[in-house]
């Protein structure tokens, strides 16, 4: 049984989270559809506010990253897609990120 079969919260950590690729925050060109731009790779995520932004100074394009939800939740909590879940959800551990309820023992009281 996984943290995630008893969690408290089910889906928390993917109805808030950041996205980040090679462990930088991931950003997005905002003169774009953003939504778009995830689903070209694959996620089904869709931005919820900007948490920061800046314009490339030798483009003159704007980027920003966002907060991200996931429109795949089930009334549950639980992942609608879970047999064909992106990638980046198939390697997210429960537990692991700040984003989960049950990070470093936070269900059991135990959170540094």
């Amino acid at each position: 049984m996984s943290l995630c079969d008893r969690c408290y919260a089910p889906g928390q950590c993917c109805r808030v989270m950041h996205l980040s690729q090679n462990g930088e925050p991931l950003t997005v060109w905002t003169d774009e559809d953003v939504s778009a731009q995830a689903r070209a790779h694959g996620l089904p995520f869709e931005p919820i506010a900007p948490l920061s932004s800046y314009v490339d100074p030798e483009s003159g394009r704007p980027y920003a990253t966002f907060e991200w939800t996931c429109p795949k939740l089930g009334a549950d909590g639980r992942c609608t897609i879970y047999e064909d879940r992106p990638d980046v959800c198939r390697s997210f551990e429960a537990g692991s990120d700040p984003l989960c309820v049950h990070f470093n023992g936070a269900e059991a009281g135990t959170h540094d």
